[in-house]
């Protein structure tokens, strides 16, 4: 059985977050940049860390605003004005890292020239 801890529960329990995690996360905000998809809401809550067979395995698995509103964001930013949702998105996932991580983000700027 395999039981998967929610990123807030590692927080608020002050654990350290492992570097093949850390590694993970970068991957994932990566492929969100790189294949636009404009979806905000990073918090802790929304991220299971997974251990399997002695790895942990990353999940997101916030689908409510896909759900709800049939899209990834309610704004739809990204179709009238795509350079200030990347920044809205850049700045969130900046927060994110301040917040839950508790270390400072790789430079995902790279990746929106």
């Amino acid at each position: 059985k395999h039981i998967s801890a929610s990123l807030n529960d590692l927080v608020y329990q002050n654990k350290p977050i492992s570097e093949d995690v850390l590694s993970q996360f970068e991957d994932f905000f990566t492929r969100v940049l790189k294949y636009h998809l404009w979806f905000y809401d990073f918090n802790c809550a929304n991220f299971l860390i997974r251990n399997h067979k002695g790895h942990n395995q990353l999940f997101f698995v916030d689908t409510k605003s896909l759900n709800r509103n049939n899209s990834w964001s309610t704004l739809k930013l990204e179709y009238v004005c795509p350079f200030l949702a990347k920044r809205r998105v850049l700045r969130r996932i900046h927060r994110f890292y301040q917040r839950c991580l508790k270390t400072t983000p790789p430079d995902f700027n790279k990746l929106c020239r």
